[in-house]
């Protein structure tokens, strides 16, 4: 199997690409987690991390980022 490129782009960012590197791995799951615990990630991109569409950054981002990396 092959990977999926994903070609949208939201406010310059590609969805769940939060560290704004190219691409969707665990690091931007663990950004993401420290966002929501309140540190606050260099590089972090809020635009990015809402996959869900619904202005807050939360767990339902975190999960959605995940299957995205798991290619579901």
């Amino acid at each position: 199997g092959g990977k999926t490129v994903r070609e949208l782009t939201i406010g310059g960012a590609m969805p769940g690409d939060v560290n704004s590197d190219g691409v969707v791995n665990i690091t931007d799951v663990t950004m993401t987690i420290s966002h929501i615990l309140g540190q606050n990630p260099a590089g972090f991109n809020a635009a990015a991390a809402d996959v869900s569409g619904d202005s807050v950054v939360n767990i339902l981002d975190v999960t959605t980022i995940i299957d995205m990396i798991l290619g579901k």
